[in-house]
């Protein structure tokens, strides 16, 4: 999925910083949307959207204050088949209900003579505490419009009100910019040199976006997350691995982005909304090698998680490892953030 995307893609030259903050809203009391206006028109586009609802009733989201049915959806919520949303006016579908804190990540296509092409993933805490797996939801989307480039985008509702503090920030790229700065700051990188079972970065922002990759040694290895060194069981987790059923987690002493072939290399990527006082809210894939050779497909975990902490920010990210081996030199943290 486009998680796998590296912050540094056109940065690559030295020329071009990669997603820049083109506007963010942040609410300072409950409504009923949450506006960002007067976008830069970029082709690339990134959303984070960290936003708590008042009553059960969806989130979505549109674009350019178009409200006429010119949406259509495809989405998947905990795994389950596939549902679709035709000839919508309210938006794209973004999560199903949920009264608690929810955490969405979207990219999308913005060219003004195509239709605008969306994918993401949403993740909803459900009730607090780390006995609830939160709820996931995975989409794709397109805004039909072909005349006109984005430059307002909504999360709104259908009723109900999102509640202060909710927030949508808007990030966009074009290859083209000599200058800028780039939302995502490397906050760190810890590399293995062989033998460790534990790699840390340290960390200061409300949004975070961590890649890893595991080289195994010595036997099986896990690239499992835990957070400020905490090793009690206040994490929960629901996962689908190859496409299987979702399976939930509650009560877990870490986060398991990567057990889907522990005996060959894995590459993780996913963001994290680190909100003090409120449970930190974690979107993650993976793919790992499985056996080696293009005779054998990799193998893939989709994984949202949560930290059952809402009394203090996450202040290390850790890539962590509880099985027989180790990490191998070349295995790898890096964590991206920013406020």
């Amino acid at each position: 999925m486009s998680y796998l995307i590296n912050p540094y893609w056109y940065a690559a030259a030295g020329s071009a910083p990669f997603y820049q903050e083109l506007g963010r809203e942040t609410l300072g009391s409950d409504q009923g949307e949450v506006d960002v206006t007067g976008l830069t028109d970029k082709p690339y586009l990134m959303f984070l959207a960290s936003y708590d609802c008042s009553t059960s009733v969806d989130a979505f989201i549109n674009f350019n204050n178009d409200e006429t049915a010119n949406y259509a959806n495809r989405y998947s919520r905990d795994g389950g088949a596939d549902a679709t949303d035709v000839n919508q006016s309210i938006g794209l579908r973004l999560e199903q209900g949920s009264t608690n804190p929810q955490f969405s990540v979207m990219f999308a296509y913005n060219k003004a003579a195509q239709e605008k092409l969306i994918i993401g993933n949403t993740t909803s805490q459900n009730t607090a505490s780390a006995s609830n797996a939160p709820n996931r939801q995975e989409f794709v989307g397109k805004w039909v419009n072909t005349s006109d480039a984005i430059d307002q985008v909504s999360l709104d509702r259908a009723s109900g009100n999102f509640l202060s503090g909710s927030e949508l920030v808007i990030l966009g790229c074009d290859p083209a910019d000599t200058t800028g700065t780039n939302f995502w700051e490397e906050l760190g990188t810890t590399t293995a040199s062989g033998g460790e079972d534990s790699l840390s970065v340290t960390v200061d922002k409300k949004y975070l976006w961590f890649q890893m990759y595991k080289i195994q040694s010595g036997g099986t290895t896990e690239a499992n997350l835990r957070f400020n060194g905490v090793t009690a069981s206040d994490y929960a987790w629901r996962i689908s691995t190859n496409g299987s059923a979702d399976a939930a987690f509650g009560s877990q002493a870490r986060l398991v982005v990567d057990r889907i072939a522990s005996t060959t290399p894995s590459f993780s990527s996913g963001f994290i909304i680190n909100n003090a006082d409120q449970e930190k809210l974690v979107t993650s894939v993976c793919v790992a090698e499985d056996v080696t050779g293009v005779g054998t497909a990799p193998a893939r975990r989709e994984l949202s998680g949560k930290w059952a902490d809402s009394t203090t920010a996450i202040t290390s990210v850790d890539m962590t490892n509880e099985d027989v081996g180790s990490y191998g030199a070349g295995s790898f943290i890096t964590v991206w953030g920013h406020d």
